[in-house]
Parts: structure tokens; C-alpha cells; sequence
């Protein structure tokens, strides 16, 4: 803009020099000529803006992961003018925010033209993304000015997971399943004390019970009798830390999609299903009773976190004194930790059966650390199944996931 500006006032200039060398009518009229085409050219794209409409999708547009979506818009000459030049500028962000890419489109419109325009976009990420034109230049017939309109109603496109099938997990295993009532009553030196224990490791601080632990001198902690009904509860982790933008986005990719496909794959098999994770600062228990219902619920997380706040403790603490529970225990999680393995150990003791899913990136995968061994070591010593993945795809293929199980 600012070098069409120069530009302009230096043609200025060398039209008024015949001016200063002529001395008389006839050396201004370049000059003269030059002023009021600038000036019919500045009205004709005055009203060439009056003359114009387009339109563009509305929000809640949907499509699934790694597919194309088409984008279209409708650009009309509602007079008689002639449009030389339109410029739209197509945009794109990703799920941080930020605009990922931005296409210019070039074309021209007769009188009372009207023309179509389809964007193939593809989405290989799933959250929801901010799309549409964000500006429209309408130039004169020479060239010399142009009008900007923004402004515009913006669309959104909501990318939902791929649902793979998982039936060869088997969770639902005979030995497996187990309904049993799974505390009771402790004594200790004769003394009766009804619904407490002694302390065991992975018990939460909150469940001690201080008054009695001063009377009996050891740590003792409630103690709540506790059923397992047939079903799954499926903690989604949506933390995930230490990558780059794209791995993040992979990664968090992977663990939606796993948990989606599992409680699929169970609603499927007229099993109860629980879905809990935590959104604005709150955990959120969820009871998806068909695909719809999973659709909507699954969309519903917040998105990839790049920081660690120990979601995924605050979620197993709101939820561990609850009399009732599902038998199977899913957890898809990015972050490994010994307080993971702690809450996971709590866990079992209920006699719940519990499967870990725990989501690297595919280089990852291949170059564990030897603190990651030593913790998924210590989740085949607790009982506890895990499966190390970088893509819930791999969960369809029964026999590369042995070796994890």
C-alpha cells in the first residue's frame, strides 16, 4: 500500500514537470488527466463495493480426522459494472489459536456474474477450527485503489475422532471379571474399628482418619465398602508435556481416539460406560448411553493441555470414595509417573481390572527411558496391563500390542 502511495506521488510529480517547462494551460493537462482518472477510478471502486455479495458456510460444520472438508464460497455481481480484480483471502488456524495457513484467490466478475469456489481442506488433528475469509480487496478498473471489508461471520469446523475397532482387547474376559464386595471391617489389638484400615501405599492423605490414627499411633484411613458393577470407566488425561506443537497434537490425537474406540466398542457390547475428565477446572463424570451420546461427550474435552497440573490425580481423588464402580478400569494417559502407579495400585486392591494405555510418539515408542521401563516393570508386577501406543490405530492389530500386555 505505501509503495503504491510513492509510487503515485512520483508520477505526480513527472506529470506537473511539462508544466514548469511550458509555462502555460497546455503543460497541465497530463497532470489534469492524470487527477480525474484517479478520481472516477476511486468512485468506480466506491461503487463496485455497493454492488457486491458473497456468502460462506455456516458454524458446526463436521467431518472426521484426517479427512477433506469442502469450504465453498459464493461471490456475486449484483449490477452491471465490471468487476477487474477481487481479492479474497482465505484463512485457516490451528488448535492453538493460531492461523496455520491463509490462501489468496484472485478473480474477476462480469455483470451480474456469479461464481462458486471450493476449498479442499484437510484436517489432521481433532478439536475445532476457526476457518473462513477474513478480508475481500475490490480494486478499480486501473489499478490505482482498492477497498478493504472485513469483518466477516466466521466458521467453525469441528473434527471428530476415527472410531477403530478394539474388540480384540478382550476386557471382558472371564477370569477377568470379578463382583465381589472388596473392603471390610479391620481389627487391630482386639479394639473393633468399623470402616477403617490400616495404611497401605497409594492410599490418598485425604482418606486418613486422623482421630483414630493419634489413638492407635499408626496411620489408619477410611475404609468404604465398595461394589464393581459390569461396565468401564475410561480416565481421559489430556496433559501432555515435553513435545512440539505437532507431536503434542499426535499424541493428544491418540489418547481421544483410543478412549472413543473403547467406549464404542463397549456401548457396542451393551456394557455401562463412564467417561471422566476434567474441563474448566472441574472433573466431569459422563454417562454416554449410545454412539451419539459419545460423539458429543468425547468433543467436550477442553484439548490438548502443554502443562502438567496432575489432572490426572485430581481426577482419580474425585472419584475414589464412591461406593459404586465399574470392574474395568481404562486409562489413557501421556504421563507416567510413580503417582499414577500409586493411584493405579489403590485401585487394584479393589479388585478392579485395569488397563493402561500410555501414549508416546512413535520414535518414542522405540527409544523408551530406563525410567519409563522401570515404571511399566512395576505395572506387570502390580497385575496391572498396559499398552504403549502412538496411534489408536495400532490397537486394531492384535499382535503387535503383545508384547506390551
Amino acid at each position: 500500500m505505501y509503495c503504491k502511495i510513492i509510487i503515485y506521488i512520483v508520477v505526480l510529480i513527472l506529470l506537473l514537470m511539462p508544466a514548469f517547462y511550458l509555462n502555460n494551460v497546455f503543460g497541465y493537462l497530463p497532470c489534469i488527466f492524470f487527477l480525474v482518472v484517479s478520481i472516477f477510478s476511486l468512485l468506480y471502486v466506491f461503487a463496485l463495493r455497493r454492488t457486491f455479495s458473497f456468502s460462506q458456510p455456516a458454524n458446526n460444520m463436521y467431518c472426521r480426522k484426517n479427512t477433506k472438508h469442502k469450504f465453498s464460497v459464493v461471490m456475486k455481481n449484483k449490477w452491471l459494472l465490471f468487476y477487474p480484480r477481487i481479492t479474497c483471502r482465505f484463512y485457516k488456524n490451528n488448535l492453538f489459536g493460531q492461523i496455520a495457513e491463509v490462501t489468496d484467490l484472485d478473480t474477476t466478475l462480469c455483470s451480474k456474474e456469479k461464481k462458486n469456489f471450493d476449498f479442499d481442506i484437510e484436517f489432521n488433528h481433532i478439536g475445532t477450527y476457526e476457518m473462513g475469509i477474513s478480508s475481500i480487496r475490490v480494486y478499480d478498473l486501473f489499478g490505482i485503489f482498492y477497498l478493504t471489508c472485513k469483518n466477516f461471520d466466521r466458521g467453525s469446523v469441528i473434527v471428530r475422532p476415527r472410531c477403530f475397532d478394539v474388540k480384540n482387547l478382550d476386557f471382558y474376559d472371564v477370569r477377568g471379571r470379578q463382583i465381589t464386595l472388596s473392603t471390610a471391617r479391620s481389627k487391630m489389638e482386639g479394639d473393633d474399628y468399623s470402616g477403617v484400615r490400616q495404611y497401605t501405599r497409594g492410599d490418598p492423605i485425604k482418606s486418613i482418619h486422623w482421630k483414630i490414627s493419634a489413638h492407635t499411633r499408626e496411620y489408619m484411613v477410611r475404609v468404604f465398602e465398595s461394589y464393581t458393577n459390569r461396565g468401564v470407566t475410561i480416565y481421559v488425561d489430556s496433559e501432555v508435556t515435553g513435545y512440539p506443537d505437532e507431536d503434542l497434537l499426535s499424541i493428544y490425537d491418540c489418547l481421544v481416539e483410543t478412549a472413543y474406540s473403547i467406549a464404542n466398542c463397549a456401548v457396542e457390547q451393551k456394557e455401562d460406560v463412564e467417561l471422566i475428565y476434567k474441563k474448566d477446572n472441574y472433573v466431569q463424570t459422563m454417562f454416554p448411553r449410545n454412539q451419539d451420546d459419545i460423539d458429543n461427550e468425547i468433543m467436550d474435552l477442553n484439548g490438548v493441555s502443554p502443562s502438567y497440573g496432575g489432572q490426572l490425580v485430581e481426577m482419580f481423588e474425585a472419584n475414589s470414595y464412591r461406593q459404586y464402580g465399574m470392574d474395568i478400569i481404562i486409562v489413557c494417559t501421556a504421563n507416567l509417573n510413580e503417582s499414577l502407579i500409586q493411584y493405579l495400585e489403590q485401585m487394584r486392591g479393589l479388585r478392579k481390572k485395569i488397563y493402561l494405555f500410555y501414549a508416546v510418539t512413535k520414535t518414542r515408542k522405540q527409544n523408551l527411558s530406563d525410567d519409563e521401563k522401570l515404571n511399566l516393570g512395576n505395572l506387570l508386577n502390580l497385575g496391572i496391563n498396559y499398552y504403549v501406543n502412538y496411534s489408536a490405530e495400532e490397537l486394531q492389530h492384535d499382535e503387535e500390542m503383545k508384547e506390551y500386555a
